[in-house]
């Protein structure tokens, strides 16, 4: 009875015990011991990774509400967050807690191969383990100071409905990013947290695993990462911080960066040209060291340890100098979120780093498999990766360096024929988007001219025109006539002659009474003898339909609203495939066969459409908000010189309408009085205030 009653009072003692004043990772060092069946045995210890101190050490602030952690494997992530985190909580500040894995049954590997192991090898922990008889089984550990440690996975009866001080998410980016339509894990675990105020903590950490999506995006501020879910969408909600190390040679600080380009690696095209014929093991052996990006000296992997030893980290806004002072204004965030690459981590070999780098590139070279080289750039290099059908995707800025000196809204030399592309935009500010492109022999391109038509000859009350609405209005789509079919730009060989189009294409579909007015907009085409040169498209997507097909759209359906009737032709478009030509000519690096031109005059934003899709498994998709409507104008253009013959053409003994300019009937002779004021050029998002500029357009009745 003596006996019983000492264990109450120790017992309740550990209940109303106040926290230990004690750094999270001294804990870890103190209480924690592993032992892992043919692998480490001893106390835990930061000795190999002082890089995950201060993040472990985060996990007990009292300022921030979550710590987040992205880096490679075997970086002691895991140990050093989830099984240190709990150690501490367990003896040093009690309170329920909750370890999310990625699924039920690694919970359940997770419990037995890591909990309990601790549990049964760390004398403090296994003491304060409570003793009845279903105290200790798989998903629940009660604790005598009346705590529990629950390991669960992301379901919603796992994520809601209670109360937890302590939320640990392991292995992050292998769960999913919805959790039953009730939102992602990181946002319903912070929720557990918010009763215990500044005194909740949600930590996850995992290996980068989602796949970047935008192949254009460039940082703004040095620790941005890209846009990316999973654990890196998290990283970037935080206050960032980077991981910084001294260079042995001339003792400045510099980061050791995620990915491979801190290694002496030759770029990814020139392996491409070079891997099936390279030693990899002596070219992994030759890379594997660190360039200082300061004094340029190799450093060979036997400095690691030192320099991991008086690394720090700095926050988003920061900056170290040679004698380790950090100066600057951290961003400022409620996540102290931490990112580390694959150099400092402390059990990766960095001539394995390079060499699994390696083998990946070989495989896709010669298999076109990216499965190796991404779980090498995610595992290994703590990155995410960037599939090569996206890297394909030209960037804003090697565009932009294309642009050549034109005379604004000039026909160029070599230009055979002009085919014109319109969209219609009904929804938030309507209007209709236009696209001039000419074409040369071999599919040789220029773009000539692009601007919106946003003004209705439709007066208001006091007699200024009131903004086109292309789904309520037949006269509006009158402007395109005028506009864009039978618009003219002159020659640029002074001559005084202009060249009009030889096919105006414009999309029929979108808001509702679009594809109505589009359709009576034929008809009234047609009444004027025009339609000729009227391609009327509606965009797809289908996998196995060509590239165009002509349709009458109400042929086996007699109840479309559009009313149709049969006799208006629609080109479907399979936008993939037409998409991927144009992605193929922005890959033309000389001027020739199927080359595409850009005028100096061409602002950013035009580029910036040009570039914003990336190609997926499913086809091209918008990575997020934002304009492609070059991308798309540029597709239908190219739908309408297929139309006309354009790929068939003896460039030896071309069409008339395909002919030189002096033989070419859309080539005509400007008249007196022909030449009207232009509208300016008007990019969708304007940077800054542009000059207004002029353009010669010209009227012909045909």
């Amino acid at each position: 009875m003596r006996a019983r009653t000492a264990d109450i009072v120790r017992d309740t003692a550990e209940i109303i015990r106040p926290p230990r004043r004690i750094l999270v990772s001294d804990a870890a060092e103190q209480y924690l011991y592993l032992n892992e069946p043919g692998g480490y045995q001893g106390q835990f210890t930061l000795d190999v990774a002082p890089y995950m101190r201060e993040p472990m050490d985060m996990l007990a602030s009292r300022r921030f509400q979550g710590v987040v952690f992205a880096g490679p494997a075997r970086s002691l992530k895991t140990q050093s967050l989830i099984d240190g985190g709990m150690t501490y909580a367990i003896v040093c500040d009690p309170g329920d807690a909750l370890i999310v894995q990625m699924s039920q049954e690694a919970a359940r590997d997770f419990s037995k191969m890591r909990v309990d192991r601790a549990i049964k090898y760390s004398k403090e922990l296994k003491s304060r383990l409570a003793t009845g008889r279903s105290d200790d089984n798989i998903h629940d550990k009660f604790f005598k100071n009346g705590m529990v440690v629950k390991i669960g996975w992301p379901a919603v009866s796992q994520l809601s409905s209670k109360s937890i001080r302590w939320v640990y998410l392991t292995d992050y980016d292998r769960m999913p990013d919805d959790v039953e339509g009730e939102g992602d894990v990181w946002s319903l675990a912070l929720k557990r947290t918010q009763t215990f105020l500044s005194r909740g903590m949600c930590a996850a950490e995992s290996s980068p695993g989602r796949e970047l999506k935008d192949p254009n995006w460039r940082k703004q501020s040095p620790h941005e990462a890209p846009p990316c879910g999973g654990i890196i969408g998290l990283y970037n909600m935080g206050d960032r911080r980077r991981w910084y190390w001294q260079c042995p040679d001339c003792h400045h600080f510099s980061e050791p960066a995620p990915g491979i380009g801190c290694f002496d690696l030759p770029s990814f095209e020139e392996l491409k040209e070079s891997i099936r014929s390279a030693d990899l093991m002596k070219l992994a052996m030759r890379s594997a060291v660190f360039i200082c990006p300061h004094c340029a000296v190799p450093v060979s992997e036997k400095h690691k340890r030192a320099m991991n030893r008086t690394g720090r980290w700095l926050a988003e806004g920061q900056e170290i100098d040679r004698n380790g002072v950090i100066t600057g204004e951290a961003r400022q965030s409620s996540i102290a979120s931490y990112w580390l690459g694959g150099m400092p981590a402390a059990f990766q070999g960095w001539e394995s780093i390079c060499l699994r780098y390696l083998q990946g590139v070989h495989a896709y070279v010669t298999t076109g498999e990216e499965e190796s080289l991404k779980t090498t750039t995610n595992l290994d290099q703590g990155a995410p990766y960037m599939p090569q059908r996206a890297e394909s995707v030209r960037s804003v800025d090697l565009l932009i360096v294309r642009k050549e000196e034109t005379i604004k809204f000039q026909v160029p030399a070599g230009v055979r024929f002009i085919t014109v592309s319109g969209d219609v935009q009904a929804g938030g500010k309507p209007r209709f988007v236009v696209q001039v492109e000419g074409w040369g022999a071999e599919g040789e391109n220029w773009l000539i001219d692009r601007y919106n038509i946003r003004e209705s000859k439709r007066l208001d009350e006091d007699g200024k025109p009131l903004q086109v609405d292309p789904a309520a209005y037949l006269e509006d789509w009158d402007l395109l006539t005028t506009e864009a079919m039978q618009k003219a730009y002159p020659l640029s060989d002074g001559s005084g002659r202009a060249m009009l189009p030889a096919l105006f294409i414009c999309d029929s579909g979108g808001k509702a009474g679009v594809t109505e007015r589009a359709y009576d907009y034929y008809r009234k085409i047609k009444r004027a003898r025009l339609h000729q040169r009227l391609m009327l498209i509606k965009g797809g997507s289908a996998a196995n339909a060509p590239r165009l097909k002509e349709s009458y759209p109400d042929s086996q359906r007699k109840d479309r609203k559009a009313k149709a009737r049969g006799e208006v032709p629609v080109w479907l478009l399979n936008t993939n495939l037409l998409k991927d030509a144009v992605d193929a000519a922005l890959k033309c690096e000389k001027p020739g066969p199927g080359f595409m031109h850009f005028p100096e005059w061409l602002g950013d934003w035009f580029f910036e459409e040009m570039t914003f899709e990336v190609r997926t498994q499913q086809g091209w998709k918008k990575p997020g908000k934002g304009n492609n409507e070059a991308f798309d104008l540029a597709a239908y253009n190219r739908a309408g010189a297929i139309k006309l013959g354009m790929e068939k053409i003896d460039w030896s003994n071309p069409p008339p309408w395909a002919r030189e300019w002096d033989h070419n009937p859309n080539v005509i002779q400007a008249e007196a009085g022909a030449v009207a004021q232009p509208r300016p050029v008007d990019p969708p998002k304007p940077q800054t205030k542009k000059p207004a500029t002029r353009r010669v357009r010209m009227q012909v009745n045909r």
